[in-house]
């Protein structure tokens, strides 16, 4: 009976074989593809209609005309490079996968677009699947061919590039070449260029004709990784951290997962620099603490909640969460404003969601990612996904769009290889599995909503507005955890209110959560030694007799007199900081102030307000940290700073005696000098007046200004301190800011008197810029506009370069 079996499988094979070379129709091809997504052994069918595609391409080969050389991504390499990846193969095939320490960095050439660049060149990838996948399925019968078949020649190699400076790829500095064999498909594409289009910090990728050494070796994806240029370049980070599990198979992890997922200890953190890297470890801890314990306020701070509400998004329709499970993991902490954003890339093809619109929408899942799995547990979170959610389901339309514009681009790239029928092959259902999630989805969001009200300090009211029960975790007086059911309104009128006990203390710790979530239970803390950044937020118990607390205002008034501050001070979030006329602050050497609201310092001619060093060692910092969604208020009138330094508080790095981060800014006839850090003034991502102020003598730049808008005004800068002579300062340093800069005086730098860089823009108009290296440097993209300014003395009066090449060039205009 089993012998018929097999006859009749084999006779059935050859039969559906016979019918696509007879006629080859797209329909076919779609109709094996959804039998290949389900069935379990799918794998060796995809298999055989790979080498249906190669045996047709190659009958029809004489037909088409020769690709273009000039349309391809051309890699060169060396008989000893290809040698090198061909024994990292071999090692790899007797290992079961591609350890990073076989991964050999090459020297190579490559050339695009009439372009081309000296690389470097490794092996991608840890999955020996696409190499398999490249010898088809009669090749993987003779496992005897497979050292033979080891070149690239097959296209079953990935490798990712290092361009070098002079020589980017289209202001990519490191690029992966993904091969066709792996999972990736147009569907993926597609959901990747979504994320981008969202902000996610996700790769868009092209598709590439890719040769080696002449050789047509088939379609490639072409995709940047995450690094340094790209950051900077799109997102406008450049203080960071990469936060990941390990992604190499030689460790006791089971492959695309890890044992130790909730533990901050076994994470690899790679950054910028190596305080980032501190940064963002002291900062990963303290996030997981507060999950651990169901502290949603101390994690929400720590988190970009709009980037993880838009990964949890697109992975619905991505149907699946490989992406952000396992060893695929990837956190990007920024330092300077010390949150956490999600990353986003579709590996493989899309997933048709499980369940039916009554249900929870479930993902094909792998391992859990702890971050994401307690915020989808979170109301407020899951109302912020669910409108992301809706923005991209209503517009379905713009989902075809992107997928047949990426189809169209597939299909313009000329290739002799039969790789480009194969990815449309593998995507040919992908279109109607993302159609067919997001109506899913649509029909999800229609129904599902939750009102929760505290009602004093002993019980919540809760409106559950859904077809299915949910479930909330309370703590109560004995304090044992328990669920207690959730009924829905079902559209009732009046509507049904879940009345429940609500012990006082534990409102906090409410969380609604499906049939399927479990309780988050307290887990050890173990800790590696680390830089503590942390410092005591000031109450009414341990504040200085010099500092009152209006409670009906969340306000803190200092002063006046003069005052000595000896322990870093930080103020609650929110609260505002009024500064009385005629206070003087001494600050010890290394103490800091954190301000996490509002300051306001209004000193006058006669009294003004004055922040120093109370001794020879530097102070920290004066540091005002907003939000995105709030920004501080900073009013400076008649405001000395000075003898300051720079400091990290509570993970955030603050590089300027004072720093304002996110912030609406206004100084006015102050002074800020004899700072020993990079900046004497440092203001980041604000709105900005400056006039009638001085800045000199500080031991870097003057003023930077970092993604600002506004205007700087009749001030004077200068520097005539001896011991600054060796020091390479700036006058006004602006980078990705819109800035007006007029009736201003510079005077005395070693290095530029005005430094307009990194995309940004600025008016330039009757400024006296004397006795300095450069008057005016613009580089990197900017453009700026000069009227009536004077020049004397300097070296060079106005300068334009390119220093980071990925910016591109500078504008300059000259009014008369």
């Amino acid at each position: 009976m089993a012998t018929k079996r097999f006859k009749r499988y084999i006779f059935t094979i050859l039969s559906i074989f016979l019918v696509l070379v007879l006629l080859g129709s797209d329909y076919s091809l779609r109709k094996l593809n959804e039998v290949e997504r389900r069935s379990d052994q799918g794998f060796y069918l995809g298999l055989f209609v790979m080498d249906f595609l190669e045996f047709r391409n190659e009958i029809l080969s004489i037909l088409k005309n020769q690709p273009n050389p000039a349309s391809r991504f051309q890699v060169t390499l060396s008989e000893s490079d290809i040698k090198s990846f061909v024994n990292t193969y071999k090692k790899s095939l007797k290992q079961g996968f591609i350890s990073d320490g076989e991964k050999d960095r090459r020297n190579g050439e490559a050339t695009w677009d009439g372009d081309s660049a000296k690389i470097k060149i490794a092996v991608h990838g840890t999955s020996l699947t696409p190499l398999k996948s490249s010898y088809g399925a009669f090749r993987n019968l003779l496992p005897w061919e497979r050292t033979s078949l080891l070149a690239p020649s097959r296209g079953g190699w990935s490798f990712r590039l290092k361009m070098p400076n002079n020589g980017l790829y289209k202001r990519k500095r490191r690029i992966n070449l993904i091969t066709p064999f792996d999972d990736w498909t147009i569907g993926s594409t597609v959901l990747n260029h979504i994320a981008h289009g969202y902000g996610v910090i996700s790769p868009d990728s092209e598709f590439k004709s890719l040769t080696v050494n002449g050789y047509d070796v088939g379609i490639y994806l072409l995709q940047e990784a995450i690094d340094k240029v790209m950051l900077e370049r799109v997102y406008q980070i450049t203080h960071y951290a990469v936060v990941k599990p390990s992604d190499d198979w030689d460790t006791l992890d089971p492959r695309h997962s890890s044992l130790y997922i909730r533990k901050p200890e076994t994470y690899e953190f790679s950054g910028s620099s190596e305080q980032a890297e501190k940064q963002a470890f002291e900062a990963f801890i303290k996030l997981q603490t507060a999950i651990d314990r169901d502290d949603s306020k101390t994690r929400d701070s720590l988190l970009d909640i709009e980037s993880f509400a838009k990964v949890s998004a697109i992975e619905k329709i991505y149907g699946t969460n490989h992406s952000t499970a396992g060893d695929n993991i990837k956190y990007l902490y920024d330092a300077s404003l010390g949150n956490f954003l999600a990353t986003f890339r579709a590996e493989g093809r899309p997933q048709l969601l499980h369940g039916t619109y009554r249900d929870l929408l479930e993902v094909k899942k792998y391992q859990e990612n702890p971050v994401l799995s307690h915020l989808e547990k979170d109301p407020t979170f899951l109302r912020i996904r669910n409108r992301i959610l809706s923005e991209v389901v209503n517009d379905i339309e713009t989902l075809q769009r992107v997928f047949l514009e990426k189809s169209d681009s597939l299909q313009s790239i000329e290739s002799s290889s039969f790789t480009k029928d194969y990815i449309q092959y593998k995507s040919s259902n992908d279109l109607s599995v993302i159609v067919s999630n997001a109506q899913q989805i649509r029909q999800f969001l229609d129904y599902r909503k939750a009102y929760v009200t505290a009602v004093g300090n002993e019980r919540l009211e809760i409106v559950l507005d859904s077809y299915s029960p949910l479930w909330a975790r309370s703590c109560v007086t004995d304090s044992k955890e328990n669920l207690i059911r959730l009924e829905p309104s079902y559209g009732d009128y009046p509507v049904r209110i879940n009345d429940i006990p609500w012990s006082q203390g534990c409102a906090d710790s409410l969380k609604l959560i499906d049939r399927n979530g479990e309780a988050v239970d307290d887990k050890h803390i173990y800790r590696k030694k680390r830089g503590i950044t942390a410092i005591p937020e000031i109450n009414q118990e341990n504040r200085e007799d010099y500092i009152t607390f209006d409670e009906k205002n969340s306000s803190w008034e200092i002063g006046p007199g003069e005052l000595r501050i000896t322990n870093s001070i930080s103020f609650p979030l929110g609260h505002t900081v009024t500064i009385s006329p005629g206070t003087a602050l001494n600050i010890d050497g290394g103490q800091s102030l954190l301000i996490r609201g509002d300051l306001i310092a209004k000193g006058t001619e006669e009294k003004p307000i004055v922040f120093t060093n109370s001794g020879q060692n530097n102070y920290g910092t004066i540091a005002v940290l907003g939000r995105r969604d709030k920004p501080s208020r900073v009013v400076l009138h008649h405001v000395e700073v000075k003898g300051g330094s720079e400091a990290t508080l509570d993970a955030v790095y603050f590089s300027a005696q004072m720093s304002l981060h996110y912030a609406a800014v206004e100084i006015d006839q102050s002074s800020f000098s004899n700072s020993s850090s990079d900046d004497g003034l440092n203001i980041k991502n604000s709105d900005v007046f400056i006039g009638r102020s001085r800045f000199f003598n500080n031991a870097g730049d003057q003023i930077d200004l970092d993604f600002c808008h506004g205007e700087v005004v009749d001030s004077k800068f200068f520097v005539n301190s001896r011991s600054l002579a060796s020091i390479s300062t700036d006058g006004l340093d602006l980078s990705g800011s819109n800035i007006k800069i007029a009736r201003n005086l510079f005077d005395g730098f070693s290095d530029k008197g005005i430094s307009i860089g990194e995309v940004s823009k600025a008016w330039i108009s009757e400024n006296m810029i004397e006795n300095s290296s450069i008057g005016i440097a613009v580089k990197d993209g900017s453009k700026a506009t000069l009227a009536e300014n004077k020049f004397q003395g300097n070296h060079y009066d106005v300068s334009e370069y390119v220093k980071k090449n990925f910016f591109g060039k500078p504008q300059l205009n000259t009014v008369q």
